[in-house]
């Protein structure tokens, strides 16, 4: 199969789709595992370029299930946060001419609370320079979140990270003594046959099965010393970007989402909030008990979900509809309800008729919320 080859920009994406990072991150020495970076990932995510210092992140835990969170969540996730927790950065320094280190543990709190469905995680403070007015410092890069989580090994998920940074050229060289440092295999795989295979072979087929991005890579050897014995020490990587792998639109304009003008409220948090099983089956039988709320609700709906560009309360593109439009019901739940709105459902009617037409068999058109029953 032919794969169309793509100059692949940045650009492409929303900011919330890209986890944007110093270099120094990214080259750095970390030892996550894939589940950790993850959720080191989507919290990066949604930094904005105009947050002045970081703050609480919340990673939901239905974009971590395929990374084998147990249906014990309560307890994996304490084990996943403690380990998160010791996971340490280093970065080399120089002071004086006289080299150094300096070094910090990346995530310095987190939060759990039983059947909330997220974790709560912030950042070290000395994160900020790392993270924060980026485009000012320069040297960083932002990379596509989707693709940096879809591999399924911490290898091909750094190498990507790597070999993105240097997609102007599309090819990159670094020695194998500092690849080693990066992925912190400086004592494993000391036979280079066992690197190649564990690691770069790995990674290689990692990125081709999960990402829009392939490479390979050349081997340089030392000078001295003839044939097999020459230790390879440096490596040449070439990579493209090919389109589709992720059914992701790179050329193509966001399409505006039509929704029909139907009031009824089990079709809509379906199709609409993208509800869940679950958890339309909860919020459907709330409504059954506080039947004052279904207007409200329904306005609301229309408001802040049913729009070309839905967006939170500061103005920001909402990332996942589903669970914004969960957390909010949620807490109008708990609050008592959502707010009245201004016009009542007869005052409606009067100015848009046909969005109360009967759109379900035997759906009394006066009344559009009769189908509402739990299922």
């Amino acid at each position: 199969m032919n794969e169309k080859v793509v100059k692949f920009d940045p650009n492409s994406y929303s900011d919330d789709k890209l986890a944007v990072q110093s270099n120094d991150v990214l080259f750095g020495q970390q030892s996550f595992t894939n589940l950790q970076r993850r959720i080191y990932l989507l919290a990066i995510a949604q930094i904005k370029r105009s947050d002045s210092q970081l703050r609480p992140y919340r990673v939901y835990i239905e974009d971590l299930k395929e990374y084998g969170v147990s249906d014990n969540i309560y307890s994996h996730m304490d084990r996943v946060t403690d380990g998160l927790m010791r996971k340490v950065f280093k970065r080399r320094i120089k002071e004086n001419g006289k080299r150094g280190w300096e070094k910090w543990p990346m995530i310095s709190w987190a939060k759990y609370i039983e059947g909330q469905g997220y974790i709560e995680i912030e950042l070290h403070r000395e994160m900020e320079e790392l993270l924060l007015n980026l485009k000012e410092k320069g040297n960083f890069t932002p990379v596509p979140i989707a693709n940096a989580t879809a591999c399924g090994s911490i290898y091909g998920s750094r190498i990507y990270a790597m070999l993105y940074s240097w997609r102007q050229h599309n090819k990159m060289q670094i020695s194998v003594s500092e690849l080693r440092k990066v992925l912190k295999l400086e004592d494993q795989y000391k036979n280079f046959a066992h690197f190649r295979k564990r690691v770069l072979e790995k990674a290689q087929k990692d990125l081709q099965k999960h990402t829009n991005m392939r490479f390979t890579w050349e081997e340089l050897k030392k000078a001295r010393g003839r044939g097999k014995g020459r230790k390879v020490t440096h490596l040449v990587f070439e990579f493209h970007f090919i389109a589709d792998q992720m059914n992701m639109a790179l050329d193509e304009p966001k399409k505006k989402i039509g929704f029909e003008p139907k009031f009824n409220l089990s079709e809509r948090l379906k199709e609409n909030a993208k509800l869940n099983k679950k958890e339309l089956h909860i919020t459907l039988k709330w409504l059954s008990n506080h039947k004052t709320q279904q207007w409200p609700m329904a306005c609301w709906l229309s408001s802040k979900v049913e729009v070309d560009e839905p967006k939170d309360g500061n103005g920001t593109a909402i990332r996942e509809i589903n669970k914004w439009a969960w957390a909010r019901i949620e807490e109008a739940m708990e609050d008592g309800g959502f707010p009245e709105p201004e016009k009542s459902p007869a005052e409606a009617r009067e100015i848009n008729p046909e969005a109360f037409e009967n759109d379900v068999p035997g759906h009394d058109p006066n009344n559009p919320f009769n189908d509402m029953k739990p299922e």
